[in-house]
């Protein structure tokens, strides 16, 4: 099991925290990237590990940055050992931990005036044993907390000897019972994060057998694994060096943080700047983002002592931030695509697209690319405007389009990388339909969020099903290419019933193509979904040429011409049967995840369902962001684009300006006029815009693929890349057409 299969949150407690162990990768509920009981940046949309949950009122106090700076400019003191940059490194983890907070001193009172003489608290549970929400751990969040308060400068409790006492007599139970969880990650993870905090927190307080305890619990972690967990586990022994004034230790945890900084191996970061773990499993904005909270916190732990991250090292990580993460996210939000299984925990979709701490720290810790960085802060702070352009991302199968007004998140699924996760209680509901063709439109960020417990999941955005269909029978044909401004993807979709779909990705529009039928017959309600978001304001709908309303409730409806909610248009390529549901919907978050609430969680739902009929013809759709009903009229009369061919072996379309995309399945031609264009001798898929000729294989080979290719009467023997990238042809009077092999997402800025 791995730390995404437990759960615990680390939270520096500011009120009564309960310990929520479905998140044994997810460091909790977070504030600006820091965890409020540890000051350990760790997304809410971490794998599952506890979860130390904060109940209300919470009080939050962030303090300047100035404060911060001021303390790393502070001359250093020697540590025990003679080593400065130990204490240092224990000075600045302390800031870390007090920065973030005010500890309410009624609380902590409560904690002392409970703790019984043995040092347990009536009211925590001591022989819990859950794998995920592991209730025992409470009692070290307590213990975090009162240490938190006799640390925390100008706090009423400040050295408070009573409350001190209190703390050792906890620590001591602890200490003499060594709880321990059957899920590793409690015990080798979130025990010694939760006891490394606590000994930061009294360091001077703690001596002879009781500091050589609270040492040996924290040594329960080793260095081990790889990405997220490795990152996680080699921080952990970082500090407890210092504490111990070990430096070779430090210096053994810090070069294994820094040859863990890489990009291509099996596990971490990949060369297109997605991020797998647990294998070829697509984890961008959860061990992603653990990854990332542990190094920005090392970086800035560290700078300018023996054991700072090495410059070409910080490189990568800055370089991740900005052809990874910043593609992925939309402002501070993201979509269930970036983040698995971590989608039915609570308040997932809303924390795990904020980077801003974690961008405040690794500015610091890599001033080389700080301007670059800032950039990033100010789209994620709103004081920018939003990124714009398209990347494909072909080792984890996911496409992102950002426009001025929106962004266009698809996961599709091919045979060389893993479905959605499910393990430790979580995504009961998710497989298997999550990551499979599934897109999500984020315009102001809470289009999903809260929405999972109430989801229908067989009707994710952009899913072609019917009823009692399979799970998805992944194929080799998936992948995209772009220009940076525009694209396209394709997917070879089978679910028992056989479909190619291709997204053709051009200004505010997104057109998908629906061609190629296999093995429909009998597939009783065959549909796909167009939209599952939440219900904000009126929909309107053009049936037959005539626009009108609708109320609440669940509409089969006929001629449809197209859909309006939110400003987003639904654009049948021609006029179809559709379903659209409107109104209140009901779940729980405990359905989808054991960890979480039981209560029952109500939302407003817009449902709309695409439907193809016993035996559906070569289709389709248009999402048109940002519109109006009266634009939507003319995108169905008139539309701005073409489509050339939509069948098993080609899917085309050519967009008014001329630009033009295609996915070919099979060796094939395309002919404009009744004259051919393009001709191609290998599958592939083709983005013709301007002098440009962009070709690759969403195979993904291994080796080059030659390829014949005529365009535009010109023969020319072309090369398709490894890895899912493009080669460029480039029109013009050479006999052989310049070629240049580049990322798919080249020039996208």
């Amino acid at each position: 099991m791995t730390p995404a299969e437990s759960g615990v949150t680390r939270h520096l407690a500011v009120a009564r925290p309960t310990i929520d162990a479905s998140d044994a990768s997810d460091h909790g509920e977070l504030r600006g990237g820091f965890c409020q009981a540890t000051g350990a940046q760790v997304p809410s949309s971490v794998p599952a590990r506890p979860r130390w949950s904060m109940p209300s009122p919470r009080r939050v106090r962030w303090l300047a940055a100035g404060i911060i700076l001021c303390f790393l400019r502070a001359p250093a003191e020697a540590a025990p050992n003679g080593d400065p940059a130990l204490t240092t490194i224990i000075k600045r983890h302390r800031v870390v931990l007090l920065d973030r907070v005010e500890v309410d001193a009624e609380i902590v009172r409560t904690y002392q005036s409970d703790l019984q003489e043995d040092g347990r608290w009536p009211d925590v549970d001591y022989k819990n044993r859950d794998r995920a929400r592991w209730l025992t751990v409470e009692h070290l969040s307590r213990v975090r907390t009162m240490a938190a308060a006799y640390a925390h400068e100008g706090h009423v409790l400040k050295g408070d000897r009573a409350l001190l006492g209190k703390i050792h007599s906890a620590l001591d139970h602890w200490l003499a019972g060594r709880y321990r969880n059957p899920n590793w990650w409690h015990n080798t993870i979130g025990v010694p994060v939760a006891m490394s905090d606590i000994a930061t927190l009294i360091d001077e307080e703690l001596a002879d057998e009781r500091r050589k305890g609270v040492i040996a619990i924290i040594g329960q972690c080793r260095i081990g694994g790889t990405g997220a967990n490795l990152m996680d586990q080699a921080k952990i022994v970082m500090i407890k060096a210092c504490l111990d004034g070990d430096a070779a230790l430090v210096s053994r945890a810090s070069k294994a943080i820094a040859n863990e900084i890489s990009v291509g191996r099996r596990e971490g970061i990949k060369d297109d700047w997605s991020f797998h773990q647990h294998g070829a499993c697509s984890q961008p904005l959860s061990y992603g983002r653990v990854y990332l909270s542990v190094l920005c916190q090392v970086g800035w732990l560290t700078r300018g002592t023996p054991y700072e991250i090495p410059e070409g090292k910080r490189a990568i990580v800055s370089q991740f931030f900005l052809n990874g993460i910043q593609w992925m996210t939309r402002g501070i939000y993201t979509a269930p695509s970036t983040i698995d299984r971590q989608v039915s925990r609570s308040g997932a979709l809303r924390g795990s697209g904020d980077f801003r701490d974690m961008l405040r720290q690794w500015i610091v810790a890599d001033p080389d690319h700080a301007e670059e960085l800032r950039a990033l802060l100010a789209c994620q702070d709103g004081k920018a405007e939003p990124l714009v352009g398209f990347r494909h991302f072909p080792r984890s199968d996911l496409t992102i389009h950002h426009r001025p007004g929106f962004a266009f998140f698809l996961k599709t699924r091919s045979k060389r990388v893993k479905g959605t996760e499910r393990g430790n209680g979580e995504n009961l509901k998710g497989q298997p339909f999550l990551h499979t063709g599934d897109h999500y439109i984020i315009v102001d960020g809470t289009e999903y969020t809260d929405m999972p417990p109430v989801w229908e999941w067989q009707r994710l955005p952009g899913l072609t099903m019917y009823d009692g269909a399979p799970g998805i029978a992944a194929q080799a044909f998936v992948g995209g290419v772009g220009d940076g401004a525009s694209g396209l993807t394709a997917m070879d979709y089978k679910r028992s019933v056989g479909v190619r779909k291709l997204w053709a990705y051009h200004g505010d529009l997104i057109v998908c193509l629906l061609g190629g039928w296999q093995d429909t017959t009998g597939k009783r309600g065959l549909r796909t979904t167009l939209d599952q978001c939440r219900l904000d304001g009126d929909v309107r709908v053009n049936v037959g040429g005539r626009t009108e309303p609708l109320g609440t409730g669940e509409h089969q409806l006929k001629d449809v011409r197209w859909v309006l909610h939110r400003g987003i248009g639904y654009v049948p390529l021609s006029p179809a049967a559709m379903s659209i549901r409107l109104g209140e919907v009901e779940g729980s978050w405990h359905s989808i995840n054991v960890s979480q609430e039981k209560t029952a969680v109500k939302e407003n739902v817009f449902l709309c369902d695409l439907l193809h009929g016993a035996s559906p013809a070569a289709s389709g759709f248009l999402i048109a962001p940002g519109t109006t009903a009266k634009g939507l009229g003319k995108l169905a009369t008139e539309p701005p684009y073409t489509i050339i061919r939509n069948d098993r072996d080609v899917q085309c379309v050519r967009f008014d300006d001329g630009v033009l995309m295609a996915a070919f399945h099979a060796p094939g031609e395309i002919a404009l006029n009744g004259e051919p264009i393009l001709s191609v001798g290998k599958p592939c898929l083709a983005l013709w815009s301007g002098k440009e000729l962009r070709l690759a294989d969403p195979t993904n080979p291994r080796e080059d693929v030659p390829a014949n290719v005529t365009w535009c009467g010109m023969k020319h023997s072309a090369s398709l890349p490894v890895g899912g990238k493009a080669t460029i042809l480039l029109l013009g009077g050479e006999a052989r057409p310049t070629r240049a092999v580049v990322p798919p997402e080249a020039g996208a800025q």
